[in-house]
């Protein structure tokens, strides 16, 4: 029998439950220095890049093991924490949830030194999903750094992150 610490978490009280839920809020993800990232593609993007997580959620159904196998992680992994489907299904900010979803630090990130920087400047920008698209779009195009004024949406709100 698993520990209670290690068993299938059903209660929305649960401090892991918590934790993920507070980090809907900009304030928090500031003062915690963390983020959430849904959905298989993005948490194995992180996990690939070592970049260790602080937790990993996984839907405890019947793709449970076929996900777990998918990303990697053992399955006595001390950050991996299995919910149980409806509790996980209200956390996800997604219609058709994928089943997994982990809280990452934030990366230190260093600007790369180049003699010709291309460096994307954005003012005020508001929207979360235009910031991901020129985002994913300065990635194409070889941007070296992105700068965002204080007024601009935090990028490290769930639909920029997606």
């Amino acid at each position: 029998m698993p520990s209670p610490d290690r068993a299938v978490i059903s209660s929305s009280a649960n401090p892991a439950i918590a934790f993920v839920r507070s980090l809907s809020r900009r304030d928090t993800r500031a003062a915690e220095r963390a983020f959430v990232v849904e959905g298989m593609r993005a948490v194995r993007d992180g996990l690939e890049a070592g970049v260790p997580p602080r937790l990993v959620l996984l839907r405890q159904d019947e793709r449970a093991e076929l996900l777990l196998h998918e990303l990697g992680l053992p399955p006595d992994d001390l950050v991996l924490r299995r919910v149980e489907p409806r509790l996980f299904d209200r956390l996800s900010e997604v219609q058709a949830p994928q089943g997994v979803l982990a809280v990452f630090p934030w990366p230190e990130v260093a600007i790369p030194e180049t003699r010709t920087p291309l460096v994307l400047v954005l003012d005020r920008l508001r929207d979360p999903g235009n910031l991901g698209t020129l985002l994913r779009s300065a990635a194409g195009a070889g941007v070296s750094a992105v700068y965002l004024t204080p007024e601009s949406v935090d990028p490290w709100n769930p639909k920029v992150v997606r």
